[in-house]
């Protein structure tokens, strides 16, 4: 088995190939591909969910106008682009394309999806992404126009994202609030069922518009825990999985029955503070906390150098990131002299959130072990995806843990979603309010100019940095195990990207 290991930043992925082993017969048509997911989704509707775990599932059944990937932005479901003005932009529309159900999918289709998303009364969890459209307008059954409140460089590489996928009008008009769990798109393959907690599956679109997939059923099956996701890809239970502890992968790539995938990602993992309860309303003590965290350490001892120190809060393979971010030095002086400044006595018993996660269970491990010489006792809660989600939400923390995904790949989805005071309290979980901040991102929104909007960003990320309302980390590699036989994957920039449309089977 040849395996792939691609871990410069500067490398971006364009396909994932499978074995060439020999031995190995034709692909078997009629095969199933079972895929372990970290927890379970928590709705199958694109505008009502905004997690990876979802979107994992999502992106199988839906589609967007546009997809991302490392050559660029190419077409799904538009098959070409043009601005009409400085605030429209006009899409040609795939033809002969219909919806699971049958319903076709035409202009009339994407206006309703548009307009359901940025329907306030839609509450869609995402609707950051989509929160500068005015509404789209039917120009023939093949074409649409698209319009935003303002100049919007960025609405391609917003309408990659999943949360904007095409959705099937008879589907949400028969089944309505219940769409959640009866998802109807265009995509490759069909929703089939769904146990909570146990397993979601699809089945093969044999109307697809790229041509029916190989794969006949796919299965996500949620495993919290990493060591069991590993046991069951060497047994054959499972054929992939996703981000493996560390210490795991080069396990794994030794099993000549397994092949691991080490990709550049447009993730970060930081430690967040909630800016509204003490200690951390003071920007003195979360500047302590970033110089008392080894990341270097934590970076070579848990994650064996599949990362980088993280400077700020975009991956370097993000339209926007500025490389030139100061970070937080290893300064154990410093942060005691902070404190003291702040006049914060040792005691202090802050609770960190993260979900459950082998990973997230280490990184809490050395945050404990390094604020323990400043006087802190963090207290570790660990709890299933939803529940981090629904806390993060209700503001129950004073420090949680988060992978965030600059799934757009431009600066605008990462920066206005987290640190625009608009959005506290989701997704700006830190409540962080900086209004020079806020004026930087809505000037960087409204401009076409990229020369202009890149040097906005790196001053908007400099007062972020400033400020401290989380510590940026590491940047992750992303990791995946495939087991042998299986071929033609790809996940670019991250596991929630999963393509099994041209997958095959060997077995």
């Amino acid at each position: 088995m040849i395996r792939r290991m691609l871990a410069g930043l500067v490398v971006l992925l364009v396909l994932v190939t499978g074995s060439g082993r020999s031995g190995l017969g034709a692909p078997a048509p009629g095969e199933t591909i079972t895929v372990a997911m970290m927890s379970d989704a928590t709705a199958l509707d694109p505008h009502r969910t905004n997690d990876g775990p979802s979107f994992l599932v999502i992106n199988q059944i839906f589609e967007t106008l546009l997809v991302r990937t490392a050559r660029g932005l190419e077409p799904r479901l538009a098959t070409s682009w043009r601005p009409v003005g400085d605030r429209t932009w006009e899409f040609k529309l795939r033809r002969g394309v219909k919806f699971h159900d049958g319903t076709p999918f035409n202009a009339e289709a994407v206006r309703f999806s548009i307009d359901r998303f940025i329907n306030p009364q839609s509450r869609a969890r995402a609707y950051f992404v989509l929160s500068m459209v005015e509404g789209a307008k039917v120009i023939a059954d093949d074409t649409v126009q698209i319009t935003t409140r303002f100049p919007f460089a960025a609405l391609l590489n917003h309408l990659t994202h999943p949360s904007t996928s095409i959705i099937s009008p008879t589907a949400v008009g028969r089944f309505g609030a219940d769409f959640v769990r009866n998802p109807v798109g265009t995509g490759p393959f069909k929703f089939d069922s769904w146990v909570a907690r146990d397993r979601i599956t699809m089945v093969r679109n044999d109307d697809y518009w790229g041509g029916p997939p190989q794969i006949a059923r796919v299965i996500m099956r949620p495993i919290p825990e990493a060591s069991t996701q590993i046991v069951e890809l060497e047994s054959g239970g499972v054929d992939l999985i996703f981000n493996m502890p560390a210490d795991s992968v080069a396990r794994l790539d030794r099993n000549p029955r397994v092949t691991v995938y080490k990709e550049p990602s447009f993730s970060a993992n930081y430690i967040g503070f909630h800016m509204e309860r003490a200690p951390f309303t003071d920007v003195r003590v979360r500047r302590a906390v970033g110089h008392a965290v080894r990341v270097a350490g934590l970076i070579t001892f848990f994650l064996k150098d599949l990362a980088t120190p993280a400077n700020g809060p975009l991956s370097p393979v993000v339209f926007g990131a500025n490389p030139d971010l100061p970070g937080y030095e290893y300064d154990l002086d410093r942060a005691r002299a902070l404190l003291a400044e702040a006049g914060v006595r040792p005691g202090l018993r802050p609770r960190l959130v993260i979900f459950e996660s082998a990973e997230w269970r280490r990184i809490a491990q050395a945050i404990q072990a390094s604020l323990q010489p400043l006087g802190f006792q963090v207290e570790v809660d660990v709890v299933e995806f939803g529940t981090w989600l629904s806390r993060l939400d209700r503001g129950e923390f004073e420090m949680y843990g988060m992978r965030w995904g600059t799934v757009t790949l431009d600066a605008d989805y990462t920066l206005y979603s987290l640190f625009h005071s608009s959005q506290a309290p989701n997704p700006n979980y830190s409540r962080y309010k900086n209004p020079e901040v806020d004026r930087l991102l809505d000037e960087g929104r409204a401009i076409a100019d990229q020369g202009r909007r890149e040097q906005i960003y790196r001053r908007a990320q400099s007062l972020i940095v400033r400020d401290a309302p989380m510590i940026f980390l590491y940047y992750p590699l992303s990791t995946y195990a495939v087991r042998s036989g299986i071929q033609h994957t790809t996940a670019p920039f991250s596991w929630i990207n999963l393509e099994l449309r041209k997958a095959t089977v060997q077995r």
